[in-house]
């Protein structure tokens, strides 16, 4: 949470970046978001300018430009490269090198901006104005029957949902209304607040949604949990902006990497795997970002590869010191390169896994210390063991749901089994569990015919397959998620969204 002061605040037990007090600013701080690295998140001024908190990287040329009208709302970019910047006149601005897309970047506004979202489908966002006007810019489309739909009383805060289906909208009086055909889930849609509202935040168990009020408080919406004992707090100066901390990776964990993580962990007695997949998730989601440094060269510290091992600058060079034996020779089906690489999986990963045991990673008094030597950031090493103790509890079929999620908003395609480009129902849970390792059949009808079915009155578990059609087979399927929800590909002209699952025509259940 954010404070017009310049003040940044945990809530619900989240940990706070930075050792250091709070930071105060030359102007009214009056945007906040998480930052792509996972490091902190930055704040912007009414004055224009950009700050970091917590140990996150300014990045890019324009870190600190001053703005020709006052900024209203920052959101970081899909492409992990900078942030954006709405401002009062209506421009929209990008920040630290990142690119702008689509025939709308910086089109002014006939009102105000105060409220600025990436869209689900990646091809732009969507800005909410004061009169209440909702606009698409960077060729983002729009859909449902509310898009453009004007309100009774300012717009001061927009967020995708997280069914993909479209946003919410709060309002200076404290409503939240619904665009696009997003759902609204629970007992608080619609609820008015005693102060207006100024942030909005999708909540992470995808039940509902936050509010910050101008008063300093946080409310729940939509049958949304609060975690932690800070859950209502008021704050000593007004809000500006909420933020969820980011705790979980972008996927679940590759089966190469997996396995990877489990040889290495080997090599050294008592060190947890799942140490070395929280590294692995945290600095490059499993080589998967395309953030700098990791497929070639090295970032501005001088860090590379998956695990973002240093190889010169103010990294050091501890790649090059514990890169032997190398892996190739250890175990030549682990496919290392000799010499060793630093964008290898295998030598990125061994070499982690010396380094960490050499300071402390077998002892368990000692292992937050050697992830603190790898990572000098205190935030840093929470997430690492946060996301190693959800690793070590979750299998297969927790990890499925993970990654699932990541393709929401994708096109529905009929025999679709492209991640990013469109699936069936079918082709997304056969992409999801092939990913993990276990092998489906193609279609919903091999796959019903191909696994155990679950007992009828068996409780559901998250990651289990849903199947729906006549008694004679399955012509839809779906992934459990948890309370009463799936994730699915539902039909032509729709993208891969959460909803309720229905009983009318239920088949039944199997966990892969």
């Amino acid at each position: 949470m954010a404070t017009a002061d310049g003040t940044v605040y945990p809530f619900g037990d989240a940990a706070p970046y930075s050792a250091g007090p709070p930071q105060h600013f030359v102007g009214k701080v009056v945007g906040l978001t998480a930052t792509p690295d996972g490091g902190g998140y930055w704040l912007v001024t009414d004055k224009g300018g950009v700050s970091t908190f917590g140990d996150a990287k300014p990045f890019g040329s324009a870190v600190g430009k001053t703005l020709a009208a006052p900024a209203v709302n920052l959101t970081a970019t899909s492409d992990g490269q900078g942030y954006w910047l709405a401002t009062a006149d209506g421009g929209v601005m990008s920040f630290g090198d990142a690119p702008f897309f689509g025939s709308g970047a910086s089109k002014p506004l006939a009102a105000p901006a105060v409220g600025m979202t990436p869209t689900p489908d990646g091809q732009g966002y969507w800005l909410a104005t004061a009169d209440g006007g909702v606009l698409s810019f960077g060729d983002a489309g729009f859909f449902g029957s509310g898009a453009g739909k004007p309100l009774a009383a300012p717009a001061v805060s927009l967020t995708a949902t997280p069914d993909g289906q479209g946003y919410w909208l709060a309002t200076a009086d404290g409503g939240v209304m619904t665009f696009g055909d997003a759902a609204f889930s629970g007992s608080g849609a619609g609820s008015h607040l005693a102060a207006p509202a100024v942030g909005l935040t999708a909540s992470p168990d995808g039940q509902g949604y936050w509010l910050a009020t101008a008063d300093g408080g946080v409310m729940s919406f939509g049958d949304a949990k609060f975690f932690g004992s800070n859950a209502g707090t008021h704050l000593g100066a007004p809000a500006v902006g909420l933020v969820v901390p980011q705790a979980t990776p972008t996927a679940g964990i590759p089966l190469a990497y997996l396995t990877l993580d489990h040889q290495a962990a080997a090599t050294c007695p008592g060190m947890p795997w799942a140490v070395l997949s929280g590294i692995g998730a945290v600095e490059s989601d499993f080589g998967q970002s395309n953030l700098p440094g990791v497929h070639s060269g090295a970032n501005f510290a001088g860090a590379a590869g998956p695990m973002q091992e240093g190889i010169g600058g103010a990294a050091g060079g501890t790649f090059f010191a514990y890169s032997h034996p190398v892996a190739k020779d250890m175990a030549p089906t682990l496919g290392g390169a000799n010499p060793p690489s630093p964008y290898n999986p295998a030598d990125a990963v061994y070499t982690a896994a010396r380094y960490l045991c050499t300071n402390g990673a077998g002892q368990p008094a000692t292992l937050n210390q050697a992830i603190l030597a790898y990572n000098h950031s205190a935030s840093y090493a929470t997430e690492v063991q946060a996301l190693a103790s959800f690793y070590e509890g979750h299998g297969v079929s927790g990890n499925a749901v993970q990654l699932a999620m990541t393709q929401l908003g994708t096109p529905y395609v009929w025999g679709g089994t492209t991640p990013g480009v469109g699936f069936d129902c079918s082709g997304l849970t056969q992409w999801v569990y092939g990913r993990l390792g276990v092998a489906l059949p193609r279609t919903s009808q091999a796959q019903y015919a191909a696994l155990a079915h679950l007992p009828t009155n068996a409780p559901l578990a998250p990651g289990a397959l849903l199947f729906f059609g006549p008694p004679t087979g399955p012509t839809h399927e779906g992934m459990y998620i948890g309370n009463g929800l799936m994730i699915d590909a539902p039909h032509t002209g729709a993208v891969v969204r959460v909803e309720p699952y229905k009983w009318s025509d239920y088949l039944g259940a199997a966990l892969p």
